[in-house]
């Protein structure tokens, strides 16, 4: 986000400053019409400034910000935004973990579309989710925005992404992310973050 961008909503930036403490579990957004067959659940938390704790360092000629949200089974997502890039880390007991999302795009100009995010879990124990999956834009010119649906493993030693969705290429491009998440409980991570496919 530029300068000019940012100091217009740093009103708002501020008073999301005074939001709950990011390291606690949010309030569960549930759709009942998306809990599989197979038992798992999508359940959602928010991101945007309302919702999130915000900080703006505006000590170097870019302004950047950091906003911690919360999230579930004691994780909490942190998003930097500065240089017209929106990265998205984890952050567990503590520990955080950077989940080199903008990768996917090669480090272009990449931000987070929507003021939710997906968790998946069991049916029967949303506290425990197993995959974690965000929607995040590419900005190449007014006529070319290709997005995609970033699948994060959350089950192992350490989160990854595991897979990234074409959203523009599949029409079930959701229902895919979802069974790339119920997939990545016994995958491994890849080497490298993958690009949209």
């Amino acid at each position: 986000m530029n300068r000019s961008n940012l100091l217009a909503f740093l009103p708002l930036l501020l008073l999301a400053g005074c939001a709950a403490d990011a390291t606690e579990d949010a309030p569960l957004e549930s759709d009942e019409s998306e809990f599989s067959s197979s038992g798992d659940r999508s359940d959602y938390t928010r991101i945007d400034a309302k919702s999130c704790s915000v900080k703006i360092d505006d000590s170097e000629p870019m302004i950047t910000s950091t906003s911690d949200c919360a999230g579930r089974g004691g994780f909490s997502l942190r998003v930097l935004d500065g240089d017209e890039r929106q990265s998205v880390s984890l952050v567990k007991a503590g520990v955080e973990t950077e989940l080199n999302n903008l990768e996917a795009t090669d480090f272009g100009f990449t931000y987070l579309p929507t003021a939710r995010v997906e968790w998946r879990s069991a049916r029967l124990n949303p506290d425990n989710p197993f995959a974690l999956i965000f929607r995040q834009q590419q900005y190449i010119d007014e006529n070319n925005r290709p997005e995609m649906l970033v699948v994060t493993k959350l089950t192992g030693k350490t989160p990854c992404i595991y897979s990234v969705i074409d959203a523009r290429k599949h029409s079930n491009a959701n229902q895919l992310a979802r069974e790339a998440g119920n997939e990545s409980i016994v995958g491994t991570c890849p080497k490298e973050v993958p690009h949209a496919k």
